[in-house]
């Protein structure tokens, strides 16, 4: 068994990073909201060939930044859950320019997503799901990986981006 996979999550401390949220949840609720705002106030269409170009192009660099991210998570065997204990500090890879890569990869496929169902609403209520992202989820997972790798982490906070 790895070294804190048998830790409870009773609450914030040393193995526990806090967060109650699931981010998929954030982007699935704002989605949500977008598509009740949409029914309620609808907006202009967006442009079809624009939304398909930029859609693909948002799936693309979704799925290599996301991909990129996550194989880091599985080269030093650490778990990509946010609500577990972190067994390694990534710094290597997308990493070295974004202390939140698979965020900015979520947010992308987000954006993506709204974009391919010309949903207007959902795409101008991103900025709002990654500001309770970061309130929510990565507030607290910076406070965890400040208390478990210490100065490594201040020193890799201090050179690396919260986003880009």
């Amino acid at each position: 068994m790895r070294q804190g996979a048998d830790i409870p999550l009773s609450g914030p401390g040393p193995d526990d990073p806090g967060v109650r949220v699931p981010s998929p949840l954030i982007f699935a609720a704002a989605f949500a909201l977008g598509l009740f705002l949409e029914r309620l106030l609808p907006l202009p269409e967006l442009p079809p060939g624009l939304c398909r170009g930029l859609t693909l192009a948002s799936l693309a660099v979704s799925a290599v930044l996301g991909g990129w991210g996550l194989s880091w998570f599985l080269r030093l065997r650490t778990t990509v859950l946010p609500f577990r204990p972190s067994e390694a500090l990534i710094t290597s890879g997308p990493y070295r320019f974004s202390r939140n890569p698979l965020y900015i990869s979520t947010g992308i496929l987000y954006a993506a997503l709204a974009l391919w169902s010309a949903q207007l609403w959902a795409l101008l209520l991103l900025p709002a799901a990654l500001a309770v992202l970061q309130r929510l989820v990565i507030v607290k997972e910076e406070a965890y990986l400040e208390r478990r790798f210490g100065r490594e982490y201040l020193d890799y906070k201090a050179r690396v981006r919260r986003w880009l």
